[in-house]
């Protein structure tokens, strides 16, 4: 019999399954944000931002939030959409800025952001 953790954390089989980390989120926020547990913002990696289900739940509970995507992603503007590489040429080369996200394992993390109101 092989070795079941969520059996040992006492989780019951009913309730055990696999559900990808947007989705985990999701529901985590859900979770938190209904009984009002202050929350003002949310942040993740390419793996939460390329989700859009995750982007319309934090927009839904009215959360701000600062979510990588990959560099091909399509984000929607006041100009119409772009690609996040290729911003459209009323946006100056210096609202771009890079900043570090912590180690990597041979080089520093870095990060280009620009921030774009909603």
């Amino acid at each position: 019999m092989q070795h079941n953790p969520a059996y040992d954390a006492g989780i019951p089989e009913d309730q055990q399954g696999f559900a990808i980390k947007p989705t985990l989120a999701v529901t985590l926020i859900d979770v938190a944000v209904a009984p009002k547990v202050p929350a003002g913002w949310v942040a993740g990696d390419e793996v939460y931002g390329a989700d859009s289900r995750l982007r319309a739940a934090v927009r839904g509970h009215r959360l701000e939030y600062v979510l990588a995507v990959a560099a091909n992603r399509r984000v929607p503007t006041n100009a119409g959409p772009i690609r996040v590489d290729g911003p459209p040429a009323p946006i100056s080369a210096h609202a771009w800025q890079k900043r570090p996200a912590g180690a990597g394992v041979h080089v520093p993390r870095l990060y280009s952001w620009w921030f774009a109101p909603s």
